[in-house]
């Protein structure tokens, strides 16, 4: 196979792979702040996401950030420059990412002025791998299939068609022998001579037979 070809069934298969996952993607909502109670909270605090999957925050009031942190109520910033961080109320009043790892966590706050330290606003995002699909086998119950029909049924049904195409095949027969059997010219009379017959050369046709010629037939 030429390496043309080898790269270009790569590349369709990563694509494969990649529509795959964006089909069974979903997309995780998070609301920030809001009003009252609800005004230093992300809600729902603790969510479970998939691989692929997509987590959006809502920024529905206050004044507030998303901002990675490097563990469980650090109230920290997570030290990795790959961390995410969202602007400050954001002009979108959106801000999201995918799940690019397969089994981890994440921990998220707010990192405005003291609203994680002293309101506790931080969240948590747990990765775990899909559930497995699980394939029911159909029942070997024959009563619970109405489609199934028994093996009498099927049987008389081809004896059925048998017989009638026998029975077709005779009658035709006997509809070939009777055309066959009708004459389509004048009839033909049998001329006798003196010896019982008369050769091949001699005969003619019945109408131009001397009367003379014809012996009687006994």
């Amino acid at each position: 196979m030429a390496p043309k070809q080898q790269i270009s069934k790569l590349i369709v298969l990563i694509l494969a792979c990649f529509f795959i996952e964006s089909i069974n993607a979903e997309i995780r909502v998070i609301n920030v702040g809001g009003g009252g109670q609800q005004n230093l909270k992300f809600d729902p605090q603790f969510i479970t996401a998939h691989q692929g999957d997509i987590i959006q925050w809502k920024f529905i009031g206050g004044n507030h950030n998303v901002v990675q942190m490097s563990y469980k109520g650090s109230c920290e910033m997570h030290p990795t420059p790959y961390a995410f961080r969202s602007e400050t109320n954001p002009p979108s009043k959106m801000f999201e990412i995918v799940i690019n790892e397969a089994n981890d966590t994440y921990y998220y706050m707010c990192a405005v002025g003291t609203h994680c330290r002293a309101a506790g606003m931080w969240g948590a995002i747990n990765i775990v791998p899909p559930p497995r699909e699980t394939h029911v086998l159909p029942s070997e119950d024959k009563k619970s299939s109405p489609t199934e029909k028994p093996i009498g049924m099927i049987l008389g049904g081809v004896f059925g068609f048998l017989i009638v195409s026998v029975a077709g095949f005779i009658l035709f027969k006997k509809y070939k022998s009777k055309q066959s059997s009708k004459r389509t010219g004048p009839e033909v009379i049998k001329i006798i001579g003196k010896e019982g017959k008369i050769p091949a050369q001699d005969l003619k046709k019945p109408d131009q037979v001397k009367i003379d010629n014809v012996a009687k037939v006994v």
